[in-house]
Protein backbone atom coordinates (compact mmCIF):
# COMPACT_ATOMS: atom_id res chain seq x y z
CA UNK A 1 0.00 0.00 0.00
CA UNK A 2 1.32 3.41 -0.95
CA UNK A 3 0.19 6.72 0.45
CA UNK A 4 -0.07 10.04 -1.30
CA UNK A 5 1.46 13.01 0.45
CA UNK A 6 -1.35 15.31 1.40
CA UNK A 7 -1.30 19.00 0.56
CA UNK A 8 -2.81 19.34 4.04
CA UNK A 9 0.65 19.02 5.58
CA UNK A 10 1.72 22.35 4.07
CA UNK A 11 -1.47 24.07 5.22
CA UNK A 12 -1.15 22.66 8.72
CA UNK A 13 2.44 23.82 8.94
CA UNK A 14 1.54 27.31 7.71
CA UNK A 15 -1.25 27.56 10.30
CA UNK A 16 0.98 26.25 13.09
CA UNK A 17 -1.07 23.08 13.57
CA UNK A 18 1.39 20.57 12.15
CA UNK A 19 2.02 19.00 15.58
CA UNK A 20 -1.66 17.95 15.66
CA UNK A 21 -2.85 17.65 12.04
CA UNK A 22 -1.66 17.57 8.43
CA UNK A 23 0.00 14.15 8.29
CA UNK A 24 -0.53 10.57 9.41
CA UNK A 25 1.28 9.76 12.65
CA UNK A 26 0.58 8.31 16.08
CA UNK A 27 -1.28 10.82 18.24
CA UNK A 28 -2.38 13.07 15.38
CA UNK A 29 -5.94 13.66 14.23
CA UNK A 30 -6.72 12.42 10.72
CA UNK A 31 -9.60 11.42 8.50
CA UNK A 32 -8.53 8.97 5.80
CA UNK A 33 -9.90 7.62 2.56
CA UNK A 34 -8.41 4.36 1.26
CA UNK A 35 -8.83 3.79 -2.47
CA UNK A 36 -8.12 0.80 -4.68
CA UNK A 37 -5.59 1.78 -7.30
CA UNK A 38 -3.26 4.71 -7.75
CA UNK A 39 -5.08 8.02 -8.38
CA UNK A 40 -1.72 9.67 -9.16
CA UNK A 41 -1.36 7.36 -12.17
CA UNK A 42 -5.06 7.17 -13.10
CA UNK A 43 -7.45 9.67 -11.54
CA UNK A 44 -10.42 7.31 -11.97
CA UNK A 45 -8.94 5.35 -9.04
CA UNK A 46 -10.33 8.03 -6.75
CA UNK A 47 -13.79 6.58 -7.40
CA UNK A 48 -12.80 3.15 -6.03
CA UNK A 49 -13.13 3.94 -2.33
CA UNK A 50 -12.52 0.89 -0.14
CA UNK A 51 -12.92 2.37 3.34
CA UNK A 52 -13.21 5.77 4.98
CA UNK A 53 -12.02 6.64 8.47
CA UNK A 54 -13.77 9.58 10.11
CA UNK A 55 -13.16 10.53 13.73
CA UNK A 56 -11.41 7.22 14.33
CA UNK A 57 -14.24 5.05 12.96
CA UNK A 58 -13.88 2.97 9.79
CA UNK A 59 -16.78 2.92 7.33
CA UNK A 60 -17.15 0.31 4.58
CA UNK A 61 -18.03 2.34 1.48
CA UNK A 62 -19.92 -0.43 -0.31
CA UNK A 63 -22.14 -1.10 2.72
CA UNK A 64 -22.89 2.61 3.10
CA UNK A 65 -23.87 2.92 -0.55
CA UNK A 66 -26.11 -0.17 -0.32
CA UNK A 67 -27.80 1.14 2.83
CA UNK A 68 -29.03 4.30 1.05
CA UNK A 69 -29.55 2.91 -2.43
CA UNK A 70 -32.76 4.30 -3.89
CA UNK A 71 -32.97 6.94 -1.17
CA UNK A 72 -30.26 9.38 -2.23
CA UNK A 73 -27.88 10.07 -5.10
CA UNK A 74 -27.97 9.08 -8.72
CA UNK A 75 -27.42 5.34 -8.38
Amino acid sequence: MKRSRSPASNGAKFLGGDARIGSIAVGKQADLMIVKGNPAANISGIEKVEIVFKDGVGYDSEKLIQSVQGLVGIR
